[in-house]
């Protein structure tokens, strides 16, 4: 009786290139989050995942691990950059919610018809808000406290007949020299400089 060789069942690699192991991730959806979080990285993890993925497909093992692991840490990169960022700015934000802040108050009259013209400037920035006038008006604004003794407030207020007009700038208890205030016939003018020394 003859033997009759049996043939190998050991498994080929389709490829020079696979070396054995699990096969890789490609990452691809965490390199989108990380584009959209921060392009600047997240494309190129992008282009990884993508090289990684078609490694796979041609079962090239060696070159899709290098592509994964390029894709992981150019996303994770990517995130850690945003999540820094996004705490600074939080940080920024809470520390100028909670300055210390004056608010000071414009009281405005006008017996007839009339215009107003509040223009301040604080901190080198200037502001101004102005508008129509019947009867009385008040407007308030915030001056943040380390800024205090730079502000410059000058209300005009003016009527379109022989009546009379007012205005007042009224600061709080902290303000070293108080109210502000004059009333005159067809226009009254009020300016403040540095009220709070």
């Amino acid at each position: 009786m003859t033997n009759i060789p049996t043939p190998n069942t050991q498994p080929r690699p389709d490829s020079a290139h696979n070396t054995s192991g699990d096969i890789p991730k490609d990452w691809l959806w965490f390199a989108i989050i990380a584009a959209i979080a921060c392009w600047p990285l997240g494309i190129p993890a992008i282009m990884q995942s993508i090289r990684a993925r078609n490694a796979i497909r041609r079962d090239d093992l060696t070159l899709a691990r290098k592509a994964s692991r390029t894709a992981v840490i150019m996303s994770a990169l990517g995130l850690s950059v945003t999540l820094v960022l996004l705490c600074i700015g939080a940080g920024v934000w809470a520390a100028q919610a909670s300055a210390p802040q004056h608010t000071v108050s414009v009281s405005l009259a006008a017996e007839s018809n009339g215009d107003y013209l509040i223009e301040w400037s604080v901190g080198g920035r200037e502001f101004t808000s102005e508008g129509d006038l019947q009867g009385d008006k008040i407007v308030e604004f915030n001056v943040p406290a380390d800024l205090a003794a730079e502000i410059t407030i000058s209300v005009e207020v003016s009527t379109d007949s022989n009546t009379r007009a007012s205005c007042a700038i009224d600061a709080p208890s902290a303000f070293a020299n108080g109210t502000f205030t004059q009333e005159a016939e067809y226009f009254a003018v009020c300016t403040a400089n540095n009220i709070y020394d």
